[in-house]
């Protein structure tokens, strides 16, 4: 048998066949390792070339590949396997170094561009082509072949390369679009990487424009999308009046600033994509809160700004109405504005908004009046003023209404806390501990939830305070108009190692076991004696009945040793009672005094005893009225029962509660022993999950067996909690006071009756729900946005699958793909930010990192969808428009719904699904499906085959292109289509050649508003702009004026 010839490398060019080089490259693996036998490696060699001859016997040429596959195979059989790993390692970098290679030496590269035949030159339309955007094509080139060659697996860069799926932005090593708090910029000036020139807080309002510009292309430089900003006006409109600044002085500023925006100094020769959010009106949320001058809290609040807000408002319009020097619109800052059920439409301050949108059509519109979207998504999130909470003030411990709390310590809207005051926090380890207060917050909101827990528990909070849920991948949180009825709550099961150590003075004496025993007992049947005619009382009065005879010993013990009193005793035979006198004045208004009044609340001496105090209290309190055999109590004081139930947690004693009308019931948990089957027990200190079955009893091997994780199972039964079910929810839409707290760390804190939810801090988004990208578009809600996006070719789906169980399964593979690949991404992008590749990025988001752990934990995996109508013209042989087209999509975005859902319960991420805007994306899929399956349906398919056109699909689930000129009739087939989407969806509305009026502009947005649930919509007039007449309505090949002249 002979040898090959030649041997045929991976671009198709042959060279002759030398065996030297296979032994030199098995040399280099065995010097990679530590090896120094040179001959052992020769006759490897040998070995290899023999394997080849006998595979490729009088073959003219061998691939490369072959070569390399029979070496690791000899490597491994002849017991070398550090070799051949380091051979494999090095046969993987020299791949590497070529694609590398590849891209820098190939002037294809440079040609490609300069003749735009590259799809990509125009997969981001923001993009000019232009000699910037050639070199940021070309670096971009090199950065997406590390992310399909060093970081994504095999199966997903394959998928990508072969348009199966699209991932966006590998040119870029960085997230997709981020939202930015802009109140954080106004406390905290542009600033906080070190060496880089640092800016104090804008004091005036032409320096928070000039910082706001400065942010937004400094943090672009950081992201590959959209730059976001919410409540633009609201948070600005205060600057006009600290300035004095007059309308046409706004208006200048506002010039300068939308012309800055404008510049395309951002690498690629682009302007930042940016996106600020209008309210028009103070929101709830914000009307309380002081507004920020230089960093600072001034006295006066943003509701108080509606007249500037206004001014602002008109000011911008008309800037953006006029456009630049030759009438040419601006296409950054995209404003969007909130459309509210009470928005008033009559308003003339908006008129330059109508005039605006009737013009060029710039803003989008964000409809809050029929969709499931809120302006206030992510925030509000509060507890109702009666609610208590356990503070630690000046070193006491203090069990206090929250609504006394922030009255004492804070004020109107977010106040920051002066005093040392702490709150009871869950930690990381699943235990309490003491944390700072860090701000207190008040401020009125509409929406009320009521959750009660299995062991009946209470708490009211706001509709979106986050309550901390337990599932089965660790603690989530969900806004409490989420939560439902099932989830399991966090209660707190022990106050191990934060209760003080020592004994509490009672005037000289130690509040001791036994002295605890005396209070408890005559806190649950006892009676202060008044001296006549005085405010001052007498003694106490004890009473003993059949039942408690047995306690009076203890008491009258008790007595004599703790007071050397003996007690006096008398007895009522009508009544079969016993009663015990204790006639000292003094003691008596000295108990009274320090907090032990029988009624109400427990004296905080008792919160800030040792542990043994506490139960030696509630032992007292029990033997009186304590049922022995169900091991209960009935109370009517409903404040005094409240309070003995957070003892009972704070020790490791747990109860159920139940609140009546007229008497509140308090049960121990039996650690042992049969309960009722209509009762639902829980031994919390076996760590057994309340509710868990019908049965009441739920033992260790359950919760092992709801919780799959070990570490997850070990930190709560070690931990300070215990899981318990929602058992009911009553919602209303009460307009109150509602109080929070934001703590120094940790986050999650003990209130109510022993419930732990979430402080109000930063936002927190819900990983079990599919939300709306942070409740705007671009991720315009404050440190949200999305991590990457990933489009998934649907055409070719329906081309090759032949049934509809095939079409599902290919569909759900490439989803998986593209989880893997956002999951993939945003480790990648988290460590990098680890590294300091993001410095403003990390900066800006620390408050995220110190909550959750890591930056980017609120910013979603995106997985979108294009051509959905070719989709089913290939699959079904009928388009969207048709009934079986438009029921076949509905049911395929529900299914990719559903996916996502599962994504989020298994890795514990944000994801959402989006309508992808085709852009390249749209090219690219169909150039690609065509060049593989020429008889695939495109969207132009006329145009492609008798015009040579360059064939698309059609965007995401959207209509055909000029389906219909009925506006209506568009909106009725794609308002199903556009609210199932929980990411960036728009509906573009095309007015055709003749604009509409202000008027008309603003009663066509009126009606959608009011009729459709469509959350993000557009109008889109058709204009010209001519390079010396500016801008002309209608759409005009050449311009009128021009020819009239001419």
């Amino acid at each position: 048998m002979s040898l090959p010839v030649f041997v045929t490398k991976r671009d198709g060019s042959r060279v002759s066949f030398n065996s030297e080089k296979i032994a030199v490259a098995i040399w280099k693996a065995v010097v990679a390792v530590g090896g120094s036998d040179r001959e052992k490696a020769n006759n490897i060699a040998k070995i290899v070339v023999e394997k080849i001859a006998e595979r490729f016997p009088n073959q003219e040429s061998v691939a490369v590949e072959s070569i390399q596959d029979i070496v690791e195979e000899i490597l491994i059989k002849e017991g070398h396997d550090k070799t051949a790993k380091a051979y494999i390692l090095y046969r993987n970098q020299r791949e590497l170094m070529r694609r590398t290679e590849d891209m820098v030496n190939n002037f294809e590269v440079v040609n490609q561009y300069i003749t735009q035949e590259d799809w990509r030159v125009k997969e981001n339309s923001n993009m000019g082509y232009s000699l910037q955007g050639m070199n940021f094509n070309i670096a971009g080139r090199v950065v997406s072949n590390y992310w399909l060659g060093r970081i994504y697996p095999k199966e997903i860069a394959e998928a990508h390369k072969s348009a199966a799926i699209h991932i966006h932005d590998l040119d870029i090593l960085a997230t997709y679009c981020v939202g930015w708090d802009l109140k954080q910029l106004l406390i905290e000036g542009f600033t906080g990487v070190r060496g880089k020139v640092a800016c104090k807080p804008a004091k005036h309002f032409r320096s928070a424009l000039g910082q706001i510009v400065n942010f937004f292309y400094t943090m672009q430089g950081e992201a590959a999308g959209a730059q976001a900003f919410s409540s633009f006006d609201t948070y600005l409109a205060p600057f006009i009046r600290y300035d004095n600044l007059s309308e046409k002085e706004v208006e200048q500023a506002l010039q300068e600033f939308v012309f800055n925006c404008a510049v395309p100094t951002r690498v690629g020769f682009q302007c930042p994509f940016t996106n600020i959010t209008m309210d028009l009106v103070v929101p709830k949320h914000i009307a309380n809160d002081p507004v920020i001058i230089g960093g600072k809290a001034m006295e006066a609040t943003y509701a108080d700004f509606q007249k500037e807000m206004d001014l602002l408002n008109r000011a911008f319009a008309k800037v953006m109405t006029e456009g630049d020097a030759i009438g040419r619109p601006f296409t950054f800052p995209i404003p969007t504005y909130n459309i509210t059920p009470d928005f008033d439409w009559d308003n003339p301050n908006l008129d330059s908004v109508w005039e605006m949108t009737a013009k060029y059509g710039i803003p989008y519109f964000a409809n809050f009046v029929n969709s499931d979207m809120s302006p206030d998504d992510a925030r509000s999130m509060c507890l109702s003023g009666s609610e208590f909470i356990l503070v630690k003030i000046n070193g006491k411990i203090k069990n206090t209404t929250i609504f006394e709390l922030v009255s004492t310590f804070g004020s109107e809207g977010w106040c920051e806390n002066k005093f040392d005051v702490q709150a009871l926090s869950l930690n990381e380890n699943y235990l309490v501990e003491w944390v700072p207060i860090k701000n207190f917050l008040k401020t009125r909101l509409t929406g009320l939830v009521q959750i009660r827990t299995e062991d009946g528990k209470l708490f009211k909070a706001s509709s979106n305070h986050p309550v901390s849920v337990l599932t089965p991948q660790g603690i989530i949180e969900k806004n409490a108009k989420d939560i439902q009825l099932g989830d399991y709550l966090l209660s707190l099961k022990s106050g191990e190692g934060v209760l003080n150590k020592e004994y509490q003075k009672i005037g000289s004496y130690s509040l001791d076991e036994d002295l605890a025993f005396f209070l408890g007992y005559f806190t649950a049947d006892g009676t202060y004696l008044k001296k006549p005619h005085s405010s001052l009382l007498s003694g106490m009065q004890f009473t003993f009945n059949a039942l408690t005879l047995t306690n009076l010993d203890k008491i009258k013990s008790i007595c004599l040793n703790k007071f050397n009193y003996s007690l006096k005793e008398k007895k009522d035979s009508r009544y079969n009672l016993n009663y015990g006198y204790f006639y000292n004045s003094e003691l008596a208004n000295l108990f009274f005094s320090n907090g032990f009044e029988k009624h109400g609340k427990v004296s905080s001496l008792i919160f800030n005893s040792p542990k043994s105090v506490i139960n030696s209290f509630l032992e007292g309190f029990f033997a009186v009225g304590g049922y022995a055999k169900k091991q209960e109590v009935h109370i009517n004081d409903k404040v005094l029962a409240k309070e003995l139930v957070l003892l009972y947690s704070l020790i490791g004693k747990p109860v159920f509660f139940k609140e009546r009308e007229n008497s509140q019931v308090i049960r121990l948990m039996h650690k042992k022993g049969n309960l009722n089957k209509s009762e639902l027990g829980v031994n919390c200190l076996d760590e057994l999950v309340l509710g868990l079955n019908k049965s009441g009893m739920v033992g260790l091997a359950s919760i092992q067996k709801y919780s799959t994780q070990t570490k997850l199972f070990k930190k709560i039964r070690q931990g300070a909690f215990y899981p318990v079910r929602v058992c009911e929810i009553i919602e209303s839409n009460n307009t109150e006071d509602f109080f929070d707290v934001e703590l120094e760390r940790n986050h999650r804190f003990v209130h109510s009756l022993g419930s732990i939810t979430h402080n109000c801090c930063r936002l927190r988004l819900d990983n079990r729900v599919l939300n709306k990208r942070g409740g705007g578009l671009f991720g315009a809600n404050p440190l949200t946005g999305s991590i990457g996006v990933v489009t998934i070719n649907l055409p070719r789906i329906g081309f090759l699958s032949k049934t509809e169980e095939e079409y599902f399964n290919t569909l759900s593979h490439l989803m998986d793909l593209a989880k893997d690949s956002l999951v993939i991404k945003r480790k990648t992008i988290e460590r990098l930010t680890n590294q300091g590749l993001y410095p403003y990025s990390s900066f800006y988001l620390r408050g995220v990192k110190e909550i959750t752990g890591s930056y980017w934990a609120n910013h979603f995996s995106t997985i979108g969808l294009l051509g959905m109508n070719e989709s089913l013209i290939n699959f079904l042989g009928k388009d969207i428009t048709s009934r079986e087209g438009h029921a076949f999509a509905v049911k395929v975005l529900n299914f990719m719904r559903d996916k996502i859902q599962e994504y989020q319960n298994e890795t514990g991420d944000v994801f959402n699904l989006e309508a992808t805007p085709g852009e390249g994306t749209a090219r690219r899929f169909a150039w690609s499906d065509k060049k593989q399956f020429p008889t695939i349906v495109v969207a132009n398919e006329s145009a492609f085959k008798n015009k040579n056109a360059a064939p698309y699909y059609t965007n995401s689930s959207q209509l055909p292109v000029n389906y219909t000129a009925d506006l209506f009739k568009a909106l009725d087939l794609q308002d199903p289509l556009q609210t199932l989407y929980t990411g960036g969806t728009v509906f573009h509305i095309f007015l055709g050649e003749k604009a509409p009026s202000k008027e008309a502009a603003k009663q066509l947005i009126k009606k959608i508003t009011n009729n459709y649930k469509m959350p993000y919509f557009s109008l889109t007039p058709s204009f010209s702009i001519c390079p010396i007449h500016g801008y002309i309505s209608g759409e005009h090949e050449y311009c009128p004026i021009c020819d009239k002249e001419n």
